[in-house]
C-alpha cells in the first residue's frame, strides 16, 4: 500500500528483433493506470478499466486496450514520419493532408503546435480522436475511438489521457 492505493506493476514481456523487452503497466490509483513502452519511452495514463486485447506488435512499438467492447486506445509510437516528411511540421501538414482519405471519415476537429498534433472526427457512429506528439525523436501517438452516442461520458476523460500522453526514456 502506497498513499492508501495498491500498486501493482504488470510486466508485459514482449519479443523485439530476438532480444526480449519489457513495457509495463503500473495501478497508479484505483481508476488509473499507466502504460510505458521501454522501445521508444511512450507513456500514457488511462482508466483501469480497459484492458489489452491485442497481443504487442513483434516491433515493440505499443499496445491496443478495450473497454466494455465498444471503446478502444491504442498507444504506440515511430521514427518513420521521418521518410514522410524532412520534420515533424511537415508531417504534420503531410497527416493534415490526408486524414479525409480515411474510409468514410468524417473530420471535425484538427490542432497543431510546435511538435504535436490533434485531430477528431467520426467515421460513422464512432468517434475517432488521434493525438501525436513529437519526443525523444520519435512520433508517440494515442488513438481513441467510442460509439458517438456516448461521447459526453468519454470526453472528459480523452481529454485527461490525451494531456497524458510524453515521452520519457527509461520510463517505468
Amino acid at each position: 500500500m502506497a498513499n492508501g492505493h495498491r500498486i501493482a506493476v504488470a510486466l508485459i514481456t514482449v519479443a523485439n528483433v530476438g532480444a526480449a523487452s519489457a513495457d509495463t503497466l503500473v495501478s497508479l490509483t484505483p481508476q488509473t493506470q499507466r502504460y510505458a513502452n521501454t522501445r521508444y519511452g511512450t507513456v500514457a495514463d488511462f482508466p483501469i478499466e480497459f484492458e489489452v486485447f491485442v497481443p504487442p506488435s513483434d516491433r515493440n512499438d505499443g499496445r491496443r486496450w478495450f473497454s466494455d467492447g465498444t471503446a478502444r486506445i491504442s498507444v504506440s509510437a515511430s521514427n518513420t514520419y521521418l521518410a514522410l516528411a524532412q520534420n515533424f511540421e511537415g508531417y504534420t501538414k503531410w497527416v493534415f493532408d490526408n486524414v479525409p482519405e480515411e474510409a468514410g471519415f468524417r473530420l471535425t476537429y484538427k490542432i497543431s503546435g510546435k511538435g504535436w498534433l490533434v485531430y477528431s472526427g467520426y467515421q460513422g457512429d464512432t468517434v475517432i480522436y488521434r493525438k501525436i506528439v513529437e519526443a525523444c525523436r520519435a512520433a508517440h501517438e494515442l488513438r481513441i475511438e467510442y460509439p458517438a452516442t456516448v461521447r459526453a461520458q468519454y470526453d472528459g476523460m480523452v481529454t485527461r489521457v490525451a494531456k497524458s500522453l510524453t515521452c520519457k526514456r527509461g520510463a517505468r
